[in-house]
Formats: structure tokens, C-alpha cells, sequence
């Protein structure tokens, strides 16, 4: 054997056209071989080409070398492939990554598939991964269109499928050409050029042997025939980036996305629904986690075709219960030699987020809760948000007691999925000055099964002799002097603050308590003004103008006249007197009044019969109600 190397780039183009042009992987070179007759001998020819001087700058370019031999450039017979190789290279990189998506099967049998890419750039670097590739100087590839239909007949620029078991690529379109490597049935090729007719057979060049497209490596090319007068060697085929996506078992879902593999008896396991179009020898149910680690398999032995249903026990093969974490129950069905999967063969971001199944040992918890405190009104509603959606909420699992009389409070019980919040409303109003219990049980779960641990708390609402002002109402303060005071729990007095008014003025108030330890009478808590901050006395000189209080009798109370002269009022809608009547009682004497109330600072009883009938008649001095 003899080998030679080839100097100009005539000669090259000489021999290539008649021997081929081959490829040496390890050297990264071309090459061609001939059988010399007359020396009796093969002879390989070795060479430098675009292509391999292209990798031989990038070995410069990767390793940072400070020169490089190149070409004579003035004998390539002003072809100018070679300058804008070296100006590609070494002057201003221009040339976009090499590669693209790895091939995909024709058909994928199951219901994901990952598709993988791969791309070189020595001179820039990569910069990013998307549908094009781009080097970081901004150099960017062509689209290349998946063309998902080939249509009937080969075309240039498309894809061919080899349908013969095998098919001799060669040098040039002939079968007296040298043959560079064989196909066989079921490769893919791109369509370079042709079609040629030559020896009887219609040929087309083509790019092989590639394993991603567009191709990142070496371009392997060649002629291969197509066809002859017995029918097709090669038809056409989707581009290697298309695959079609037919799963043999149909129809598979989880039946839940969460479970509790706890022990508790609800919600342990998880389970897939799935359909077999045929029957299968044996069906296998293997449960994946998240890194792609088998961690229990069940045999379901041979099934017949229809909808099916396959169940795991949330338990591991060491037979503990599954961690929390995502897992892919993987159905496996087996005919004869083949075996079909679904969803996907492994374990993916994609798949676990489409079909996988979470292991959720955390139970529910409650956010929020209302009402709380010891000055909750009469019409108040329970209401609990849940830290996640739940089920189970009921008239028993979500109950109300009354602590002090110990009846319970019969409500309606609601729950809405969209804010996670669970009210019961009372059919009544609460009574007021008690204490009250929420509870929450057991039976309240989340979608996994978990059940919320049972929880309670108190509330009181607010004393009967206590009335808040939300918001606050304007107090009266007459001229003159005028004291507040702060007051402890225990109704010790903390602090005061008197302060004389010039004329009359007014204040905002929170609140009215007539509970204040130690200090009879109504008190009002004023918010701004001289005295924010502190409680001031209700009395004509200091008060809520209008009705402050009022308490109904019924049936009517007596009230009780001494001897004296008595005046009695009305009121407008405004509680200003609009009218008032006088008398003198020479001895005791009585009437009843249907109602009580505070107005303008001042108790008075209504009275319904009698001299003062229709009057308020104000209480004290001689008047009294029993």
C-alpha cells in the first residue's frame, strides 16, 4: 500500500471527482483510495480541504497558539473558499455554531419523548440554546424548517428514508464508483442534490451518518441509488427532527395527583388509569421518583385489551412508606418481543409536572382564624382560612359552642375552594357578655388525604355594657372644666387630665362602657382633641348627642312619682325638645313606661300613660322605675 499527499488544489478536485472523497475520523482529514493496477497496489490520498484546515484553526483557536502554517493561497486557482476560511477563523469570526437537534425516531412509542441538541463553536464559543443557535458574537444559524410532510417524491433539501436492507453510498453517481459506506434499512438521509440517471439506477448525493441536524460534525457525503426499474431503494421521510407520536397503551391518567402514604388508611397509595388496544402477555406497574431511581415494581401479570386500572400501596420495595417528593407511576405492556411504555420510558421535569404524582405528608393548617379577642360583636361569623384546599367541611367539623351557657350554636357551615375559607354563620345572634368556642376536627382533609390535626379557640363577645363606635362618633363637651382619666384592667386610676373649656366644643369617641371596675356610670373613650386618650364621664355637660342607650320594656314598667313638680319632653327626629310639659303632683303617684333611654347624656323613661303620656320624663329627683 502506498500513501500520498496531494499538493495543489486541482489535483485534489481530480482525484476526489474520480475516487471519492472519504473521511478519516481520527485524523480529521480527507482522503480517497484507488487500486493502482499497474504497480499492483492500493494508493490512499491524504489531504488538507475546507473542512479540515477549518478544524485544524480551531485546535489553534482552542489552544491559543501564536501561528499557523496555511495553504499557498495563490495556487488555488483564484477559488476564494480558502481566504474566507482564514479570515473566518483568525481575522473576524463571522461563521454561526455548528449543530442541531439530535434525531428522533419516526415513531415514539409513548407520550413524551426528550429531545436532546447538540452544537459546536470553537471560534466565539456558544452562547445560548434556542431554536436557532448563536455564537456570542451574534452569529446565528439559518432556520431550519422540520417539514413534517416529505411528500411523494424525493426533493433537494428534503430527507429519504433507505428501504432496502442494504444501500452502497459511492464516490459519484455510478456503480463503477468507489463505495464509501453502506446504509441500512431504516437510516436517514438529506437530500443534497440529483437526481442523476446512471447504470440503470436514478442517484441522488447525500449527507449520512449524521446524528443531530443539522449536523455539528463532519458532513458525510455521497451518492446513493435511489431507485431502479424494480422500484425505490430510498423513498422520502420527515426531517430527523420530527417524530410522531403514537403510544400503544391509550388513555393514561392518574386518578389522583396526590396521596398521604402515611399509614392512615386514607389516601395511602396512588393509582393510574390506562387502556390496552390488545391484549398484553404481561403488564409490569414500575414507580419512579424524581432522579429517574426504580423504588418499587409490581407485576400485573397478562391483561386483555379495554381500560384498566393499576394501583401502587405508596410503599417502597424496602416496604416503608414513599418520602414526600414527585414520583412517574410507569406502565409497562409487553407483546410478544415488544414492550410499550406510557407515559415515557424516564423521568423528566415534563413528564413528572404532565403525569407524576405527589407524595404529600404535610398536613393542612389554618391560616387565619376570626374571631379572637373578648369584644367581639353579637353578629359575628366564624371564619378559617386552610393553608391549602380541603374537603370535609361540615356542620360537624366546623362547630361553635356557647362556653358559658354550654349550648351549642346552631349555623350554616360554607366552604369556598377559592379562597380556602371556611364561615359558619350563626342562625342567631351570639349573647352577648359570653364566651365562645370554635373547634375544627379531624375530618377536615386536603386532596392527598392528610387530615388537619383538630384544633380550637375562645372568643368572648362584647359585654352588654359596652359599645364601640366603628367609626368613631362626635362627642358634645359643654363649656367649662371637664377631667379625664386612665384606667387599669382592674379600673385603677392610671393617669387624668382636666382642662377648661371656653365655650362648647366636640370630640371623637370609640367607644361607651358602662363596665369600667370601681366607676359607676357610662364612660366614653375619646380618640383626638384635648383629651385622646383618656375616659370622660357621660353626663348632660358630656355626651352623644341623640339616643346612647336604649332598653325596651315590655310589658311596661311602673314608675314611681314622689309629691313635686315634674317636667317632661319631646323630641324631634333630631333629639333637640321640640315640646314639654309641666305639672305639680301634690302627693306620690305613678305610671308606666314601655322604654329607657340615654339621650343627650340624660336617662329618661317614655311614658305611655297618664298626665305625661307620649313624654319622656327624665329619671332621678323623685323618679324612679321599678
Amino acid at each position: 500500500m502506498a500513501v500520498a499527499g496531494i499538493p495543489s488544489g486541482r489535483s485534489r478536485g481530480l482525484c476526489t471527482t474520480t475516487h471519492g472523497r472519504r473521511w478519516d475520523s481520527v485524523g480529521q482529514v480527507p482522503w480517497f483510495a484507488y487500486y493502482d493496477s499497474t504497480a499492483r497496489s492500493w494508493i490512499e490520498g491524504y489531504y488538507d480541504d475546507v473542512t479540515s484546515l477549518g478544524v485544524k484553526y480551531d485546535m489553534i483557536n482552542r489552544r491559543g497558539l501564536a501561528g499557523v502554517g496555511v495553504w499557498h493561497l495563490l495556487m488555488d486557482g483564484g477559488v476564494s473558499d480558502l481566504w474566507n476560511l482564514v479570515a473566518n477563523k483568525f481575522q473576524k469570526d463571522t461563521m454561526p455554531p455548528a449543530g442541531g437537534i439530535a434525531n428522533l425516531p419516526l415513531v415514539t412509542d409513548a407520550y413524551a419523548i426528550t429531545v436532546r441538541w447538540r452544537a459546536i463553536d470553537v471560534g466565539s464559543g456558544l452562547s445560548s440554546y434556542t431554536v436557532q443557535r448563536r455564537d456570542r458574537l451574534g452569529n446565528t444559524q439559518p432556520w431550519r424548517p422540520a417539514a413534517p410532510n416529505p411528500g411523494s417524491s424525493l426533493v433537494v433539501g428534503g430527507f429519504g428514508a433507505v428501504v432496502a436492507d442494504l444501500l452502497n453510498v459511492r464516490s459519484a453517481a455510478g456503480t463503477s464508483f468507489d463505495s464509501l459506506a453502506q446504509l441500512i434499512k431504516g437510516n436517514r438521509v438529506a437530500i443534497l442534490s440529483g437526481p442523476v440517471s446512471s447504470s440503470g439506477y436514478q442517484w441522488y448525493q447525500v449527507q449520512f451518518a449524521f446524528r443531530e441536524w443539522p449536523s455539528a460534525d463532519y458532513p458525510r457525503t455521497g451518492w446513493v441509488a435511489a431507485r431502479d426499474a424494480s422500484g425505490p431503494f430510498l423513498v422520502p421521510a420527515v426531517a430527523p427532527t420530527v417524530t410522531t407520536m403514537a403510544p400503544w397503551i391509550a388513555s393514561y391518567a392518574p386518578v389522583a395527583r396526590t396521596f398521604s402514604p402515611n399509614g392512615d388508611g386514607r389516601g395511602d397509595g396512588a393509582a393510574v388509569r390506562y387502556s390496552l388496544p390488545a391484549a398484553a402477555d404481561s403488564v409490569r406497574l414500575d414507580v419512579l421518583s424524581a432522579a429517574g431511581a426504580i423504588v418499587d415494581s409490581n407485576s400485573l401479570g397478562a391483561q386483555g385489551a379495554g381500560s384498566r386500572v393499576a394501583n401502587w400501596d405508596g410503599r417502597l420495595t424496602s416496604g416503608s412508606w414513599a418520602p414526600a417528593g414527585r414520583y412517574l407511576l410507569r406502565v409497562t405492556a409487553t407483546v410478544g418481543a415488544a414492550s410499550h411504555v406510557a407515559p415515557a420510558s424516564g423521568v423528566s421535569a415534563v413528564a413528572l409536572a404532565r403525569w407524576g404524582v405527589a407524595s404529600d405528608l404535610t398536613p393542612p393548617s389554618v391560616v387565619t382564624r376570626s374571631p379572637t379577642g373578648g369584644a367581639v360583636p353579637s353578629t359575628a361569623s366564624v371564619a378559617v382560612t386552610f393553608s391549602e384546599p380541603v374537603n370535609g367541611i361540615t356542620g360537624t367539623s366546623l362547630t361553635l359552642t356557647d362556653v358559658t351557657s354550654g349550648a351549642p350554636i346552631s349555623g350554616t357551615v360554607a366552604y369556598d375552594p377559592a379562597t380556602r375559607i371556611a364561615t359558619l354563620r350563626p342562625s342567631a345572634g351570639l349573647t352577648r357578655g359570653h364566651t365562645f368556642r370554635a373547634a375544627l376536627g379531624s375530618a377536615i382533609r386536603d386532596a392527598a388525604g392528610n387530615a388537619l390535626v383538630p384544633m380550637s379557640w375562645t372568643f368572648a363577645t362584647l359585654s352588654p355594657y359596652i359599645t364601640l363606635y366603628n367609626p368613631p362618633r362626635a362627642l358634645v363637651f359643654a363649656a367649662g372644666s371637664t377631667t379625664g382619666y386612665r384606667f387599669d384592667a382592674a379600673g385603677g386610676v392610671t393617669g387624668s387630665k382636666r382642662y377648661t373649656l371656653a365655650q362648647s366644643s366636640s370630640a371623637a369617641a370609640s367607644q361607651r362602657n358602662k363596665a369600667i371596675a370601681g366607676h359607676p356610670g357610662a364612660w366614653f373613650y375619646v380618640v383626638n382633641g384635648v383629651w385622646a386618650g383618656y375616659w370622660v364621664q357621660e353626663s348632660p355637660r358630656v355626651y352623644l348627642p341623640g339616643v346612647a342607650e336604649l332598653v325596651m320594656y315590655n310589658p311596661p314598667r311602673s314608675t314611681a312619682f314622689q309629691a313635686g313638680t315634674y317636667t317632661a319632653y319631646r323630641f324631634n327626629s333630631a333629639w333637640a325638645v321640640s315640646a314639654t310639659k309641666s305639672y305639680t303632683l301634690a302627693r306620690s303617684s305613678s305610671a308606666s313606661a314601655d322604654r329607657w333611654a340615654v339621650i343627650n347624656g340624660r336617662a329618661y323613661v317614655l311614658i305611655v300613660d297618664g298626665i305625661w303620656a307620649g313624654y319622656w320624663m327624665p329619671v332621678g329627683g323623685g323618679v324612679t322605675v321599678k
